[in-house]
């Protein structure tokens, strides 16, 4: 498995490397003690976040080396928790079955007197159950795979999908047992079926059941690499197989509407264009509004 570096030059990489305190925390897995984070405020809007003592690159064609993975981001723990915790192997995959539970539209668990909330962007550890449990819908048999945020692009691809991939011959077989998830259609329907589980079987919100299957969660900011890794196969077998191979010859921008969008906007896309056509390549702009269908994100990427 080989990864690649990003790089960036001398003017942006001293401004990373400038140590700032922020309230964001990063735990070390060895000593489990808080480090500060490096961070400082984007044109008063994007709040830029690394790894404690990271470097950057300034080397170009560090871009173009295959790398092995840093081990931090096998072993790292997860943002903002206000105290360290335990710290289960990452080779290790649990999966909490609980009977006669409820589940938290956040996918947090509650069985008895307990109220399971796995590492996430959220932990809301009230124990209440909600009102009116009878009004509840109640099922057989619940898979969760929902999490904060995660309706969002990037927390659907890397943090609410990534949860079922290891899974998947085990849904087949039992195709009784719903998927609880963030939302029932749209792109996560999509994602889905490519690696052949039904938009059917999706369900949302609060929900009751006999037996609730409970896959460990993706910590805030720190994606399962063995199930983003196994998915990815998933989604390149499935490339593959369904469109024709193309040309890598393309210069993609990805243009945000909302948040986090760059202030130079046009000025950025002008440099871009000039640098797309004295290289021969293919300038792209991927939007938001509207995002482009699936079958044509995986055909540009």
């Amino acid at each position: 498995m080989y990864n690649y570096e990003w790089t960036a030059d001398d003017r942006l990489c001293s401004w990373m490397e400038t140590r700032r305190r922020v309230r964001m925390n990063y735990e070390q897995l060895y000593n489990r003690t808080t480090v500060v984070v490096i961070c400082s405020f984007l044109h008063k809007r994007r709040i830029f976040n690394r790894v404690y003592n990271r470097t950057c690159s300034r080397n170009i064609s560090d871009a173009t080396r295959p790398t092995s993975l840093r081990p931090v981001f096998i072993n790292g723990m997860p943002i903002n928790q206000p105290s360290p915790a335990p710290v289960t192997p990452p080779h290790v995959f649990l999966m909490h079955i609980h009977r006669d539970a409820v589940v938290t539209r956040l996918g947090d668990v509650i069985s008895g007197r307990l109220k399971l909330v796995l590492y996430a962007c959220s932990n809301d550890v009230k124990r209440s159950l909600p009102p009116h449990l009878d009004r509840i819908p109640l099922y057989n048999e619940v898979f969760v795979i929902s999490q904060f945020w995660g309706t969002g692009v990037f927390h659907r691809m890397v943090e609410i999908v990534p949860r079922i991939v290891l899974f998947v011959d085990f849904l087949k077989a039992n195709p009784g047992i719903r998927i609880l998830a963030p939302e029932v259609g749209g792109r996560l329907a999509q994602l889905l079926g490519i690696i052949g589980l039904e938009r059917l079987r999706l369900i949302s919100g609060v929900a009751r059941a006999n037996i609730v299957y409970q896959p460990r969660s993706t910590r805030c900011g720190f994606p399962n690499v063995q199930e983003v890794q196994t998915l990815s196969q998933l989604y390149h077998r499935y490339i593959e197989r369904s469109f024709p191979r193309q040309p890598r010859k393309r210069l993609i921008l990805i243009r945000r509407s909302t948040s986090r969008r760059f202030s130079e906007q046009r000025e950025i896309e002008a440099a871009l264009k000039r640098a797309a056509a004295d290289f021969n390549v293919t300038y792209t702009r991927f939007i938001d509004n509207p995002t482009p269908s699936l079958n044509e994100t995986m055909t540009q990427y």
